[in-house]
Formats: C-alpha cells, sequence, structure tokens
C-alpha cells in the first residue's frame, strides 16, 4: 500500500471546499488556513499565513475586531456564529459570514480557535438593490398619495394671487383692497400647507443623507409622520401617546425613516387590512444589555399580522437578512444602526400567529452628555437685529426674496451668486458680522463647504451658516456654526441669526 501524507491529504481536503478557513492560536496567531483564505490574505500560500497575526494582513486596520471575536470565543469557551462583516482583501471590501468555534486539547482546554467564512458579497449587493427598488416604488406610491392635497393647496394660492392680479388691474377708482389682508392669511396658509407636506416627503423619501440632531417636539412630530401615512397610503393607524412628553435630541429625517419604515412593514404583514398601533410612553432602563441605563421614550408599533419565528427574530436585524421577496425599504439593520447612533435602541416581541411589537427607545435630552451644537427649541418669535450678513445663494429670485426678508429684521445684506464672487470682494468678508450660504451653487464652482472652510482659514470667529434644500452628509458639515433646510420658517431664522451673529 502506497504512503499517504496525512498533512498533505488534509491540506488538499481544505483547500478543495467552498469556504474560507483559518485556525489560530491563543495569542491569536495564524497557525494555518486553505489556500481561499490565503487568497482572501493577498498571500501565495497556506504555508505564509504561519506565524502572523491580523495586523501585519492587509485588513490590518480591522485587527482589533476579528481578535476581540477570537478572544470572545477562547475566553467563554463558546462558538460565535453567522457573524455578518465587511473585510478588506486584495481587490477590495466584501462581505463575509463568519463562523468562529473554540479548539480543545485532549484535556479539554482551549488552545486556539477555528475559524471559517464565505462571501455573501452579491447577496448583500442584490439584497440593497432591492432595498433601493422597493424605496422607489413606496416614493411613487406616496407621492400618488399627497398630490390631491398639495395640488389643493396650490389651486388655493394660485386662484387668490388671480383674484388680486385682477383687482389691482382695475381702474385705481374701482379698486377695493380691503379683502387683501384676508387673502394674503389664506395664501400663506396655502404655502404653509404645501411647505409642510414638503417637508414630510422629503423626510420619507431619504433625500437628506446628512444628519442634523436638534430638539425635536415628539407629539407635532408624529402629528406630522402619522398624517402623511393616513393620507399618502389610505393606512389605519390607532396613535396613544402620555401627557408631558419632553423633547428629544435626534435628526428629524432619520427618525421619521425608522418610523415610517416599522409602520409599513406592519401593515405588510397584515397583508394591507387592519389597524396599527403605536403608543408612546415614558420609560427608565435599568439592566438591559442592549440599551444603555437612562430615561427614554418608547414607542410601540404593534400589528396582529402573521408574527415572527424565534429564528426568525434571532437574525431580524442582520444586514443580509429579510424574509420578503421585494426588500423592506430601509432595512431593520439601518434602523437599529441609526437608533444605535443616536443614543436608543430597538426591541421586538412577537408571537406567531398573533402580531408583532417593536419597540424603539430614544433617550431623553437629560440622557445626554453633551446637546449638540446648535441644538435648541424654536419659539413662533421673529427676532429683529442689526448687522452686516453676506448671503451666497445661485438663484437669484430666491436670494432676492431672502435678502428682502433679512433686510426687513433689520441687517445690512450682501448677495452673492457663487464663492468665486464673495471671494473677490474681501472687504466684504472683513467686515460681515455672519454668512448665510447654500450648499450645490454653480457648477463647476464652490460648494458650500468650501466656502465655509476658506472663510474659517481667513476669519475663523465668522459665523456661518448653511441653508439648503439639499446637502450630502460629510465631515465637512460640522464646520458650520448652523445647518438649516429650505424651505425655512423666517421666525426661526431670525432665531439661529440672533444666536450666532457677532454683536
Amino acid at each position: 500500500m502506497q504512503n499517504i501524507d496525512i498533512d498533505v491529504m488534509f491540506q488538499t481536503v481544505l483547500d478543495s471546499l467552498p469556504l474560507f478557513i483559518f485556525w489560530k492560536d491563543r495569542n491569536c496567531i495564524y497557525l494555518g488556513c486553505n489556500q481561499a483564505f490565503a487568497d482572501a490574505a493577498g498571500l501565495n500560500g497556506p504555508e505564509d499565513i504561519i506565524g502572523q497575526s491580523d495586523r501585519e494582513l492587509i485588513w490590518a486596520d480591522q485587527a482589533d475586531h476579528f481578535q476581540g471575536d477570537d478572544r470572545f470565543v477562547m475566553d467563554n469557551d463558546r462558538a460565535k456564529l453567522n457573524i455578518v462583516e465587511e473585510q478588506e482583501q486584495p481587490d477590495g471590501m466584501h462581505w463575509v459570514e463568519t463562523n468562529k468555534i473554540p479548539i480543545k486539547n485532549k484535556k479539554g482546554e482551549v488552545i486556539g480557535v477555528l475559524g471559517s467564512f464565505h462571501d455573501i458579497t452579491d447577496k448583500v449587493k442584490l439584497q440593497e438593490e432591492r432595498i433601493e427598488k422597493e424605496k422607489i416604488d413606496t416614493v411613487t406610491a406616496l407621492a400618488g398619495g399627497i398630490s390631491h392635497d398639495l395640488n389643493n393647496s396650490l389651486c388655493i394660492v394660485s386662484g387668490l394671487v388671480q383674484i388680486c392680479q385682477r383687482d389691482l388691474d382695475e381702474n385705481e377708482e374701482e379698486r377695493d383692497l380691503s379683502h387683501f389682508p384676508a387673502y394674503l392669511k389664506k395664501m400663506r396658509e396655502g404655502i404653509q400647507k404645501s411647505t409642510l407636506l414638503a417637508k414630510r416627503f422629503m423626510n420619507f423619501s431619504k433625500e437628506q443623507s446628512a444628519e442634523i440632531q436638534e430638539k425635536i417636539d415628539l407629539n407635532n412630530f408624529f402629528d406630522d409622520t402619522l398624517s402623511l401615512l393616513r393620507s399618502g397610503f389610505s393606512m389605519m393607524i390607532d396613535y396613544e401617546s402620555e401627557s408631558g412628553l419632553p423633547y428629544i435630541l435626534f435628526d428629524e429625517s432619520q427618525l421619521s425613516q425608522v418610523i415610517n419604515n416599522l409602520i409599513l412593514n406592519a401593515k405588510q404583514a397584515m397583508d394591507d387590512l387592519g389597524k396599527v398601533r403605536v403608543s408612546v410612553t415614558r420609560q427608565e432602563i435599568e439592566g438591559n444589555p442592549n440599551i444603555n441605563d437612562g430615561n427614554y421614550i418608547r414607542v410601540d408599533i404593534t400589528d396582529h399580522g402573521h408574527g415572527i419565528s424565534e429564528e426568525n427574530l434571532a437574525n431580524i436585524f442582520k444586514s443580509s437578512f429579510t424574509t420578503k421577496q421585494t426588500g423592506n425599504g430601509l432595512g431593520l439593520a439601518s434602523c437599529l444602526a441609526i437608533m444605535k447612533k443616536h443614543g436608543g435602541g430597538i426591541e421586538v416581541s412577537s408571537v406567531l400567529g398573533a402580531g408583532t411589537t417593536f419597540s424603539i427607545y430614544i433617550p431623553e435630552i437629560s440622557n445626554i452628555a453633551e446637546a449638540k451644537k446648535g441644538s435648541f427649541v424654536f419659539t413662533k418669535e421673529m427676532i429683529e437685529g442689526s448687522g452686516n450678513i453676506i448671503l451666497v445663494d445661485d438663484d437669484f429670485n430666491l436670494r432676492a426674496t431672502t435678502k428682502l426678508q433679512l433686510e426687513d429684521l433689520g441687517y445690512r445684506v450682501k448677495d452673492y451668486a457663487s464663492g468665486e464672487e464673495l471671494f473677490n470682494d474681501l472687504e466684504s468678508i472683513e467686515h460681515s458680522d455672519l454668512v448665510i450660504t447654500d450648499y450645490y451653487l454653480l457648477e463647476n464652482q464652490l460648494n458650500g463647504d468650501e466656502i465655509c472652510m476658506k472663510l474659517k482659514e481667513s476669519r475663523v470667529d465668522l459665523p456661518v451658516v448653511l441653508l439648503s434644500g439639499y446637502f450630502k452628509n460629510s465631515e465637512e458639515l460640522n464646520n458650520y456654526d448652523y445647518i438649516m433646510r429650505k424651505p425655512f420658517n423666517l421666525a426661526r431664522l431670525s432665531q439661529v441669526i440672533d444666536r450666532h451673529i457677532l454683536k
């Protein structure tokens, strides 16, 4: 019988498996791997991995994370399974699903860790594409649902403008302008309603990717959010709230995304029939392993649908997991990430055949060690002032209107269509007390971030306010003294200016 090299045969078997396999000692030093893992690590062969650690491989920046899982497995003598994570490889970042188990000697002592993973990048990409398609379909449906309300508001404004114009065209002797104040009031109300519909739609459609944390009145927030869902999707929603809810500090558009997604999921779980129940209460958390101790606003979203099995409950917040064939809008993993980023969390309870409750926990402001810069409670007060303001916006009509509004508040305003125009007038910058700029300006010219950075380089004390209907998330947003979205409320803008303008 021909002699068989057991080591060679073992390595051949490992290399033939459709998995990436590795093993390490108690110090997280590699003892071996198969060829697929060596390729992922950018090595020529399995023998090159021996004696190396994750800090010496292509994914060195992720070493702490990987070794943390290794130590958990070894220290607790317990497997860690289905870890969905990103991993740097020679051709870029990949999504992988990893399993790790302890290696033991004959005495039962843990002497290392054995791991394997498979690549799920294509699966994750398909899920992202499915979510994007579902988002587009949902936004399209919503647009149809609210178009009636929006058109009614615009018809009111348009009709009253035509009446006023007709009256102004009459001979001066025959003019009757006594009704103008009432008409202007109705036009303002129509514009406010249209603005509110646009804001709700923007929040739902997730066009705002940048995070802006501000104090939110939850009663007003749920009035707006649930009104949109009821009208846009013809949904039946029961809502109850504890009185005297405190303000919270959150990015309003991201909170809208979480609430909208959970309510739409509840609607789908009931096959679009029945009522979704939303309940808002205050709760003190202590000893919950998933949520920090403290005072929270708890929002329960309950359906009476099919329920979720225990097996699916264990995986429901994983980024690659779904029970749907058509995606689910904003995934539950993304919802959890948003809540964690804001110091909160999500829990779920379910009974098969009876329904499901998702509970989100939003920290009260007293929980937050330091409120974010620029967060404060707005009032209806219009604050007048004095000083020199620079206004940068490429839309001529909008710039002219905003300039008139600011001048009416008492400020001296110099306006520019671009950053290039502004920086050709250094004397104006030198004498300015505050700058208001849009984000996207003329094509191939400075954007708001670049304008802000250049201004801060020459005058670090100069307050810069971003006033824009659309902007991308970036580290540079931290350079602004305040960020406000268009369409803006003039009273709120007057309060922002009063707080930040140099005096």
